[in-house]
């Protein structure tokens, strides 16, 4: 990995190919026409602030890879400033989705190997999930770059040497989750960061042996001196259920764990994950299956999409406009009601 050094140029950055142009399979998602006019939006907000109100190269220069951070780590988060990213020569955005859609379809490799042929709604609801999460993901981060580069702007005393090397690591999604929880308790006014996505399509069993790993991650940050991560001990019932699509796409979130400073000052953890409703009869009748009884007394078979955490501060969930809060999507009749099994 190299980063370039030179000074840097003026910023003409647009949005990728693929998102101002609507592929068919994403023509009946909710959420995708709204997601590229904010993405548009975002970028264009973000050239006024690199060019207006923060000359440090620190913040501007773009950063190359050559080698995708998700390469080595499969969980790797969204970067902290995707539209700076380039790997092997292609914008974040383009390769990540490229590298998506290759976990979508080694899910349906391993549905196929189930014995369950997906019909072709599901299979496009699916795929608008994964795509029109990982442009709002972009988004949300990009924005809180914004935040943070306005904060140094106006105070860069605040910014101090530590934070300089930390930067390019957190900027590019290589870092570890104590670097993104410094940085958000040193500017709570970010409001929050991810810090790990996972997609893991028709993978519950897999996911679920990663999470343990990253949980054990967060917990390693009980050995900084006045750190405490503490989980929260709610279960499935502190996760809020929301359906977003009528072709059967589940979203729950909800808070899994809090960190805690010397300062007192908090972090909450927040884990979102996706699922795909299936029939009950779209079932391999062995390992395969994930059943859960919905409200309405029907069986379904629920598969996993995809699950990513996030850090935000404690104080902006109490803010109406804070990005990390995603209370206001589309709401539709949910047959699993509020405590399905998510094991």
């Amino acid at each position: 990995m190299n980063r370039i050094d030179e000074p840097p140029k003026p910023l003409n950055r647009q949005v990728p190919e693929s998102a101002s142009r609507q592929p068919e399979s994403l023509k009946h998602s909710p959420n995708y026409s709204l997601v590229l006019a904010d993405l548009a939006l975002m970028l264009k907000k973000r050239e006024k602030v690199d060019l207006d109100y923060v000359p440090d190269p620190i913040f501007t220069d773009q950063i190359e890879l050559d080698v995708a951070p998700y390469d080595g780590n499969i969980q790797s988060p969204t970067p902290f400033d995707p539209d700076g990213i380039v790997i092997n020569g292609a914008p974040y955005m383009l390769h990540a989705e490229s590298w998506m859609m290759k976990r979508f379809n080694n899910g349906l490799i391993r549905s196929g190997d189930a014995g369950i042929e997906l019909p072709f709604d599901t299979l496009t609801a699916v795929q608008d999930e994964i795509i029109s999460q990982h442009h709002i993901r972009c988004e949300q981060n990009q924005n809180a770059y914004g935040r943070l580069m306005r904060v140094v702007a106006q105070d860069p005393d605040r910014f101090c040497d530590e934070h300089r090397t930390a930067l390019w690591a957190i900027r590019s999604a290589i870092a570890g989750p104590h670097s993104r929880a410094q940085l958000l308790f040193d500017f709570p006014e970010i409001k929050g960061i991810e810090d790990m996505k996972d997609t893991a399509v028709f993978d519950l069993e897999g996911y679920g042996r990663r999470r343990k790993q990253y949980i054990s991650r967060l917990f390693s940050m009980n050995i900084v001196d006045g750190w405490r991560v503490v989980l929260r001990n709610d279960g499935d019932h502190n996760y809020q259920f929301k359906s977003v699509d009528p072709r059967g796409i589940v979203l729950v979130k909800g808070v899994i764990a809090d960190i805690y400073n010397e300062k007192d000052q908090v972090i909450e953890v927040v884990e979102r994950r996706s699922y795909s409703l299936l029939p009950a009869s779209l079932s391999s009748g062995g390992k395969f299956d994930n059943m859960v009884r919905g409200i309405d007394g029907q069986l379904y078979n629920q598969q996993l999409i995809a699950g990513s955490v996030y850090f935000r501060t404690a104080e902006s969930v109490l803010q109406d406009d804070d990005p990390e809060d995603m209370s206001s999507m589309l709401v539709v009749d949910n047959p699993l009601g509020v405590g399905p099994t998510l094991s």
